[in-house]
């Protein structure tokens, strides 16, 4: 990044999915689909208060050697081309965890509800759907959730946390702004009972740029 530039000065191209490309990665997340259990997907960020699908029940849980990071550019639901935010996304990282919510759909309207979940969650294609393990109270759970692909030009490498203040106090979406995003992910962590400093710290530093 040049000195003066936006931080999404040199983010690359735009990129943004075909149809045939969405659909066809449906037809390989079904063909991945465990046996004999719900359709069940991991949500970690904004599917867990606006899933978008219908959704016939819901319960905590926890993936393991990942970890949810405020590290793609969103130029759609948070943010614009001109001045796009930072939208989460679900990172590889040894050792760490991430508890969120477990939506089993209903089985009737995959058929409606995996196109509009492609057509929110996929539109450049920064995801990879997988099938990894998720732990319950239950006990182990097979769901599909969306892992980030580091080397799309879309993720964001770590940013120091006044560079994101600085983003995430401007931008906003089709959704609303960026940082009602962070707020609404707060309360919902602290309903599940998460407690994530380095986010509270991050919403502290974005109220403190706010005019008065």
């Amino acid at each position: 990044m040049t000195d003066g530039a936006a931080p999404w000065a040199n983010r690359g191209p735009k990129i943004k999915m075909t149809p045939e490309q969405k659909a066809a990665g449906i037809e390989r997340i079904l063909a991945e689909r465990p046996q004999g259990v719900p359709f069940r997907v991991f949500a970690f960020g904004s599917l867990m208060w606006n899933p978008e699908c219908c959704v016939a029940s819901t319960f905590a849980a926890t993936v393991h050697d990942h970890q949810r990071r405020f590290q793609i550019w969103s130029t759609r639901a948070r943010g614009t081309d001109e001045q796009p935010g930072l939208g989460l996304c679900l990172v590889p990282e040894p050792g760490q965890a991430c508890k969120g919510l477990v939506l089993e759909l209903d089985e009737d309207m995959l058929a409606e509800d995996l196109p509009r979940l492609w057509d929110r969650e996929q539109n450049s294609g920064v995801y990879r759907p997988t099938w990894i393990t998720a732990d319950s109270l239950d006990g182990p759970v097979q769901v599909m959730t969306f892992v980030v692909i580091p080397d799309h030009p879309h993720f964001v490498p770590p940013l120091p946390r006044d560079t994101m203040a600085e983003i995430m106090c401007k931008a906003a979406g089709r959704y609303g702004t960026n940082h009602d995003y962070l707020v609404r992910l707060l309360e919902t962590l602290e309903a599940l009972g998460v407690e994530d400093p380095d986010l509270a710290d991050l919403d502290a530093c974005i109220r403190a740029r706010r005019p008065a």
